[in-house]
């Protein structure tokens, strides 16, 4: 229990659960296999699957039927798995696999259930161009398919004779007796289900099979707080209704009731709605691979963020091929990125300089470590001894930075409106030493005529300054 309530979950279609994406559980020889219903694509297949300890497991016959050829060798007990140029390679019972030549050890298993062999989906995930969502209460586990080319089969070649390799690779046709799929649907283009709640604490988690973008607005005169899934779906109970209730105890401190209802049709959206017993703040944060969002009943913590404007003092950067330096540049982008962020309750800003006054790299990095902070920017500009050399480019060097480094890299490129030079990997000071994913952005090269005049347009600055704004606010998921 958290904060003295219990732990509540429901499902559409009235059963009590939670959506949980796919993640191998550790397993033993002995754990009991289930059956479990299998969906593509959002229609249930015939195509057998199993849960073993809330891992799924699809057996030949789904692999082949989702693109995969599966051959044994004459043992009978070690299979490969082929999908173009990729492979894994495995013995029934055994921890260690081969993927594409390369050993691999993990918990699962392959498993060998009433005469039919099952391999665990995520190994077949990157292979076969899947996306597994495991729900564990129901023992249903849907598959969207994310590369097209995929042709559907229903069943495997008979089984061969003794000492012949078994082979099952997918026909040309589509399943008979069900509609013809044509190429797979990705997950952005199949329609997001509503999948579940679950009342934890302070924090209400609502799932998703699929990618949902939500909304959250509050309504007075009863207080209620309102999320909106636009383009989403749910499934109807067995009366063909859309809608339906959450327990909560009669006794809980602020939450009068929870509902949700498939709010419209065009488009289609999932309104779910939270009745309190007062004015409540709250927070709204989307999951990571944006299969739903978690409500949380306090004020979420503001995240650290701190802006490095490059250069300063006697230290004045890139000169323009007109005179400008670029410390003021920097400084200036700095300061519209700072007064947007204070308007922003979520994120509470830093900065390493505010005026004409110059740190050296390695201090800054010290400076940002010892603060905390969840994410540092460094703003600079570029130049080069050829004129026509133009383009923005950012730069990371820790794993952790990757993804934010791409984000930014590609906000701020279309706010500037150059060439594309790339997100890269160097090691650079603040970027290297501090311990925070962090990025340094050189916006453009002030030896260039047409960045120059860009960069120190107050209009485009403005956009600069936004494009850094939303990327941090996208990063860290604040609506």
């Amino acid at each position: 229990m958290k904060n003295g309530w219990r732990t509540l979950a429901w499902t559409a279609g009235g059963v009590l659960a939670a959506a949980i994406w796919l993640q191998a559980a550790p397993g033993t020889a002995m754990a009991a296999a289930s059956t479990a219903t299998l969906f593509v694509d959002g229609e249930e297949r015939e195509w057998s699957a199993i849960s073993i300890d809330g891992a799924a497991y699809l057996s030949l016959e789904a692999i082949a039927g989702l693109g995969g050829a599966a051959k044994a060798e004459k043992d009978g007990e070690t299979y490969t798995i082929s999908s173009g140029r990729k492979e894994v390679r495995f013995t029934i019972g055994e921890k260690q696999r081969f993927v594409d030549g390369a050993p691999a050890t993990g918990d699962l298993t392959a498993r060998s259930e009433e005469g039919g062999v099952y391999v665990p989906a995520s190994w077949l995930t990157d292979m076969l161009g899947l996306k597994v969502v495991k729900d564990r209460f129901t023992d249903s586990v849907y598959v969207f398919r994310l590369q097209a080319g995929a042709k559907p089969i229903t069943t495997i070649p008979a089984q061969p004779k003794e000492n012949d390799p078994i082979v099952s690779t997918p026909p040309a046709s589509t399943d008979p007796g069900k509609p013809a799929t044509g190429s797979p649907v990705t997950v952005s283009e199949a329609q997001p289900m509503f999948h579940g709640l679950t009342l934890d604490g302070d924090a209400l988690h609502i799932a998703a099979t699929g990618e949902v973008n939500p909304t959250v607005f509050v309504l007075k005169s009863p207080e209620r707080i309102v999320v909106d899934l636009p383009n989403a779906t749910l499934e109807r109970g067995p009366d063909g209704s859309a809608s339906g209730t959450l327990a909560v105890d009669a006794n809980h401190p602020y939450i009068a009731g929870i509902r949700y209802s498939l709010f419209a049709t065009e488009p289609s959206t999932v309104r779910i709605v939270v009745d309190l017993k007062a004015p409540k703040p709250y927070s709204l944060r989307t999951a990571a691979d944006g299969s739903g969002a978690v409500l949380h009943f306090t004020e979420a913590k503001p995240v650290k963020v701190m802006i490095d404007a490059g250069h300063g003092g006697n230290d004045p950067g890139a000169i323009s091929r007109t005179g400008k330096y670029e410390k003021d540049l920097t400084l200036a982008v700095t300061q519209k990125v700072l007064d947007r962020l204070e308007n922003e309750k979520l994120v509470e800003p830093f900065s390493i300089r505010e005026d004409d006054t110059y740190l050296a790299p390695a201090e800054r990095a010290k400076v940002a470590n010892a603060a905390g902070v969840d994410l540092f920017i460094s703003i600079h500009a570029n130049t080069a001894s050829s004129a026509t050399v133009k383009g923005t480019e950012t730069y990371y060097w820790n794993d952790n930075s990757v993804e934010f480094a791409k984000q930014i890299h590609n906000s701020v490129l279309q706010a500037v409106g150059t060439a594309d030079r790339k997100v890269k990997q160097e090691r650079f000071v603040v970027v290297r030493e501090t311990t925070m994913p962090a990025a340094l952005l050189e916006l453009g090269f002030l030896t260039n005529a047409e960045d120059e005049a860009k960069l120190y347009n107050d209009a485009v600055q403005d956009r600069i300054a936004d494009a850094i704004v939303a990327s941090i606010k996208a990063y860290f998921r604040i609506q």
